[in-house]
């Protein structure tokens, strides 16, 4: 199979969540792997697709300029000094029929290898002694079952939420560059690529963005950015 790792770059938070979204279900290499690694050019929050609005509003600063829900689930996640990439895995994978905390911590084993490599000492937080209640309504405030965390601390590095539909798996990934200075983002995904491409028997292809319809992504950024997304659920 093909992962194909798409070419960096920033954007403002709804376009980085249509994105996302128009990866997962209007890729044109639909039976392929896809991975993204991208910024943000102002700074911005998202928070998971299950979260009510009017909660999540109480905790975010008023700094924050761009303030979007995530098609994915999870909790809130500063965006402002993170390293964010997109996942997605084909139905034609064995990894998509998996359930959903196998699936979180077949990556995450990957991720915490590849900064292993770059001398960062990561493992994955034991679900046996985790803190066993609700989600964190803010993504890093504490380490949840299979997140990735510096081994002698505890201090969460990198958690991530599923979406899983007929077109694929969606992971929407989140590593908190504070914690792992001063390896750089270029360094990690150097070392991350290969690890996670090996873990799940692909072969790597550099590849731009799609240019989808102007159409097609006008109406994913207009859906990702209306209040009926964001603010009614």
């Amino acid at each position: 199979m093909i992962l194909n790792y798409l070419k960096p770059g920033k954007a403002p938070a709804d376009k980085n969540m249509a994105e996302d979204l128009l990866l997962l279900e209007a890729y044109p290499e639909a039976d392929t792997i896809r991975l993204r690694s991208y910024g943000w050019d102002t700074p911005a929050w998202t928070f998971g697709y299950s979260q009510k609005f009017e909660t999540v509003w109480q905790d975010i600063p008023e700094t924050a300029e761009h303030v979007y829900r995530r098609p994915t689930g999870g909790g809130l996640v500063d965006h402002t000094q993170d390293w964010t990439y997109s996942l997605v895995i084909p139905p034609e994978h064995s990894l998509y029929k998996d359930r959903a905390t196998t699936t979180y911590a077949f990556i995450h084993q990957a991720l915490a290898q590849a900064l292993r490599s770059c001398s960062i000492t990561a493992s994955l937080q034991d679900c046996t002694s985790c803190d066993q209640e609700a989600i964190a309504p803010a993504c890093f405030t504490r380490a949840e079952p299979f997140d990735v965390i510096l081994t002698r601390s505890g201090q969460k590095i990198a958690g991530a939420a599923l979406k899983r539909n007929r077109h694929g798996l969606l992971l929407q990934g989140s590593i908190d560059s504070k914690v792992i200075a001063p390896l750089s983002r270029e360094a990690f995904f150097e070392a991350f690529i290969p690890i996670l491409a090996q873990e799940l028997k692909a072969k790597v292809f550099q590849a731009p963005l799609p240019e989808y319809p102007d159409e097609l992504r006008a109406s994913y950024e207009e859906r990702l950015r209306s209040r009926a997304w964001n603010e009614r659920r």
